[in-house]
């Protein structure tokens, strides 16, 4: 067994038992059980799972908002523009991007 260090042992005899613990354990996870660089990646995203998930929330809605709004001007914009027009895909594709950008830019901009 691999002694702590001289600090941890001097803490624990002050009586300072959650600081000790708390630290007895970091030391403990740092020095002794030696985790493999997943395990820490792991635990930082565990860590910080809430900030994860309003990102993830926040992530999926703005592709579900880019995703209908897109698809409305697609849908209009193949009704209006005939198929044997020059640079169809042009006239077709670049108002649906910027529509469904404009309107996640939107979205952003309220929250």
């Amino acid at each position: 067994k691999k002694e702590l260090p001289s600090e941890i042992l001097e803490r624990q005899r002050f009586g300072s038992r959650n600081m000790a613990g708390y630290v007895s354990t970091k030391i403990l996870i740092r020095h002794i059980i030696k985790p493999s660089w997943l395990f820490r990646k792991v635990l930082l995203i565990n860590a910080d799972r809430r900030l994860y998930t309003i990102v993830l929330i926040h992530l999926a809605m703005s592709a579900v908002i880019f995703t209908h709004f897109g698809m409305s001007k697609f849908h209009s914009q193949t009704e209006k523009v005939p198929e044997g027009a020059p640079y169809y895909s042009w006239k077709v594709g670049i108002p649906t991007f910027e529509f469904g950008t404009m309107h996640t830019i939107l979205f952003q901009l309220t929250i």
